[in-house]
């Protein structure tokens, strides 16, 4: 009901609104879900290659050395991280390394750091197979099947660069896929992803 300005009142019919669709698109939850799933999953493979297997590499440890250098050295200082390898894997160790020295894991960091980036590539696969109209158990399966090959398992989950890479390439290829639909975010994305893979691994350049 509605007043004129005289104040008399007149009645307006009630307009039907139409129902807000429901999203049908993957949502924040479900990544979040779908990364904490992961990330435990890939931290008890993680525990099993390091400490039971007694199986590590040492270019990772390396990395972690750096890490350590910069943080707890007789002179801390952040030229300690050396580049000698682009420097983002150690970055990621510097931001952790605090935590895990204090409960005495210094050397399983670069592991941690590799299951963090790990579980972003799940979710960005996840994602892009949805994209493609992949039904969620055939998600489900390929996914599984692909990260459960103990060759990609061993490096994806012993602190090597490899799958910080993956994660900024899957960027790159999950903007090139929206270049139609939103080519200047396609392309910011893909110069972003590109340009962090680049301070991963020199790879990045070919």
């Amino acid at each position: 009901m509605v007043y004129l300005p005289q104040g008399r009142p007149r009645y307006r019919p009630d307009i039907p609104r139409a129902e807000r669709p429901k999203p049908t698109g993957l949502t924040f939850r479900d990544d979040a879900l779908l990364y904490g799933v992961s990330f435990v999953l890939l931290m008890l493979a993680a525990v099993l290659f390091f400490f039971v297997l007694d199986v590590y590499n040492q270019d990772a440890l390396s990395r972690t050395v750096d890490a350590h250098n910069v943080l707890y050295s007789r002179d801390p200082h952040l030229g300690a991280i050396g580049l000698v390898w682009p420097p983002i894997p150690t970055v990621m160790r510097i931001a952790i390394l605090p935590i895990t020295s204090a409960v005495g894991l210094t050397e399983f960091t670069g592991p941690i750091t590799s299951v963090i980036a790990t579980a972003g590539c799940v979710v960005v696969v996840n994602r892009l197979l949805h994209g493609f109209g992949v039904p969620p158990i055939t998600r489900g399966l390929w996914i599984g099947i692909t990260f459960a090959n103990p060759v990609l398992l061993y490096h994806f989950v012993n602190g090597t660069a490899e799958s910080v890479f993956t994660l900024f390439f899957l960027w790159v290829v999950a903007s090139a896929l929206q270049i139609r639909e939103a080519p200047e975010r396609a392309v910011l994305g893909m110069g972003l992803a590109t340009g962090l893979a680049l301070w991963v691994r020199y790879e990045a350049l070919a």
